[in-house]
């Protein structure tokens, strides 16, 4: 179906943006498009130089850019070129054309490029219509040499190499290659872009995985006409940035998958042969005592005003993102979403801990096109922790039947109302008193986040349980639940520290007392359950009592049983600020989206609120995956009759 009038405008707007004349290293004239944002497609003969030469590229108006041939295969069978081009620092981004195998005899397609005017020899950019047919192969498939019909417009010198337009389905499917007869309308010939693939692999890449710069191409398409080029609508780029060392000097190195969703969702584990060596890091100039004391700040300083979380994020930045690495995320940042991994040697047992994966990354931010990006806030990122997993289970990413099986966990003793912290929130024209919640407001506020959704999570929340009473619940799951769901989220919304140097969640004795169990405990319990997503957020500790807080590292060993995502706070929050985050969490979880993406909007939900003018709450919403990105835990679309996860009740893992 042809495209839109409208959108057949844009398109061809778009391709004399994307078109440049070339002057090749003797001379010679002729024309190219972008396919990327650095290269151009063109003929040999345009370019008439060897791999290596520079050649002249005339972008708009009089501009000038320096091209280096990267290939060449001259001769009239094949004829094709590809030059990258060297950009200035302040020139503007690059759109680049979409290509097409596609093609359809006797129709008019429009060619553009700079024919060269034979009466006084000038050139200048034009859009020439031409009836086209293909001659095709030995499989009378496969287009071979493109037919420009005689009759019509001159095939002047000068657009050898310009880009032929499919007006039906707005992709390039060829590139002009020779008049039949200078200064005749004899009609000439052209390459079709299917050749050209089978010859240059960096053309055929582009024709099967569209780079980012035809995002504008894309979006003046339209997502029908660009899923009739067979091409996925979202980008989904990502950048794994692994760090290793110690807080005086450490290294980072960035792996990078950009613009193509399968490649994406899975990174091949070999390096590109053009990504950098790791990036070494020190305090440069100060001394190793201040880059540690720089670090030591930002793991125990619980900030809160804007300035100290923006400067944070710039501090953090610096010994993240050195500039080649901020040039990979900006490139990727043009996706519809980048998901930021950052990868760490293993950070060792709870009690050793590691500086660097403590240190809170959640607030690290660059800028882009000189704005501001908080990378784990940002509706187009996405950020998380990753770490190795703890056993060896293969996890299962794909989504559950709805309603899931969610086990809340709520801490609340009722004799501690009266020593919880007290705050005023300070509005716009008056204070409001925010009151700690009651016993049984914890609870009830983490069932209501749970389904508020009806039909999509299936909750039993605990009210200050025991030991007891958590394990038991585990076991006894089906028979507690009826056989409704499976249980996919253990959510913890309590009390920790370390005590002794291990840490320790709050629970409750059979007396209704405190009791104070390892944190290792729970991950055991959990692992048993067959849970995927392990929930624990840190509440405000009593008045009068300063406890040392669990960091981060200590949540590594969860990664365990099934469980492939957990969501932490190693610096405890207010409850108003959990419950914040958790209606948007479940909100989103419950539309199907990915951890990564729920966390995100979550925290972004967070910063919005800014509950008792804290700007850095969102930062101690942190992610740790395993090596596996992606999971979704339930299709809501699919209700009941949705697919059934292969897992074996939590009686039968306990025995």
């Amino acid at each position: 179906m042809p495209i839109p009038e409208d959108a057949l405008g844009a398109i061809r707007t778009l391709l004399k943006r994307c078109t440049v004349a070339i002057t090749g290293a003797a001379g010679e004239h002729g024309s190219g498009f972008f396919i990327d944002e650095h290269l151009v497609l063109t003929c040999a003969h345009v370019v008439a130089a060897p791999e290596g030469s520079e050649v002249t590229i005339h972008i708009a108006g009089p501009a000038e850019r320096t091209g280096v041939v990267k290939e060449y295969l001259p001769g009239d069978d094949v004829d094709l070129a590809v030059v990258e081009v060297s950009w200035l620092g302040d020139d503007p981004p690059q759109p680049a054309v979409a290509l097409d195998r596609a093609f359809v005899d006797n129709i008019e397609y429009l060619a553009v490029g700079f024919p060269r005017e034979d009466l006084n020899r000038t050139t200048g950019l034009e859009e020439v219509p031409y009836k086209i047919n293909a001659h095709y192969g030995a499989d009378r498939v496969t287009p071979h040499v493109l037919n420009i019909h005689a009759g019509g417009p001159k095939v002047q010198p000068g657009l050898s190499g310009g880009g032929i337009l499919n007006p039906q389905s707005g992709a390039v499917v060829g590139l002009v290659q020779y008049t039949a007869e200078v200064g005749t309308d004899s009609g000439g010939g052209g390459i079709p872009i299917v050749r050209a693939s089978e010859h240059l692999a960096t053309v055929k890449e582009h024709l099967d995985n569209p780079p980012l710069a035809t995002r504008v191409w894309r979006d003046a398409l339209g997502p029908e006409a660009w899923r009739e080029l067979g091409n996925e609508w979202d980008w989904q780029s990502r950048v794994e940035i692994r760090i290793a060392g110690t807080v005086r000097e450490w290294s980072v190195q960035a792996l990078l998958a950009v613009g193509r969703p399968a490649v994406a969702r899975e990174l091949a584990d070999t390096r590109d042969s053009d990504d950098e060596e790791p990036y070494l890091i020190s305090g440069a100039a100060l001394t190793n005592e201040i880059t540690e004391a720089l670090f030591n700040w930002a793991r125990r300083r619980r900030v809160r005003d804007a300035a100290d979380v923006e400067l944070l994020g710039r501090l953090l930045a610096a010994a993240l993102l050195p500039d080649p690495v901020v040039a990979r995320l900006t490139g990727a940042a043009a996706s519809d979403e980048l998901l930021v991994r950052l990868l760490f040697e293993e950070p060792g047992d709870a009690e050793e801990g590691s500086p660097l994966f403590d240190v809170p990354w959640e607030f690290v931010s660059f800028r882009v096109e000189d704005e501001p990006r908080q990378v784990a806030t940002h509706p187009g990122m996405r950020f998380a922790r990753v770490a190795s997993r703890h056993d060896d289970n293969e996890v299962d990413l794909e989504p559950g039947r709805a309603p899931a099986g969610v086990l809340g966990i709520a801490i609340q003793l009722e004799e501690w109302q009266a020593k919880m912290p007290f705050f005023t929130q300070r509005l716009t024209q008056k204070s409001k008193d925010v009151v700690w919640p009651k016993h049984g407001a914890l609870a009830g506020s983490l069932e209501a986040a749970i389904t508020q959704n009806p039909g999509v999570f299936d909750a039993l929340v605990l009210d200050t349980p025991s030991p007891f009473r958590v394990r038991t619940t585990i076991q006894n799951w089906e028979e507690t639940k009826q056989g409704l769901s499976d249980m996919e989220v253990v959510h913890y919304c309590g009390f920790g520290e370390m005590q002794d140097g291990s840490p320790k969640i709050a629970l409750a004795d059979d007396e209704g007392e405190e009791e104070w169990r390892d944190l290792e405990d729970l991950y055991s319990k959990v692992a048993q359950s067959g849970a995927r997503l392990l929930v624990v957020q840190f509440l405000l500790p009593m008045l009068g009592t300063d406890p040392v807080p669990i960091p981060a590292s200590a949540f590594v060993s969860a990664l365990r049983g099934e469980v492939n995502a957990v969501v932490f706070t190693p610096v405890p929050i207010h409850p108003r600020q959990a419950s914040s985050f958790n209606q948007t969490f479940y909100d989103e979880l419950g539309h199907g989206a990915t951890v990564e993406a729920a966390v995100q909007t979550a925290r972004a939900r967070v910063a919005e609120d800014s509950f008792l003018n804290d700007s850095a709450s969102f930062g101690w919403f942190t992610l740790l995956t395993g090596p596996r990105s992606g999971l979704r835990l339930v299709d809501p679309a699919a209700g009941s009759a949705g697919k059934f996860r292969d897992a074996t009740s939590a009686s039968e893992r306990e025995h």
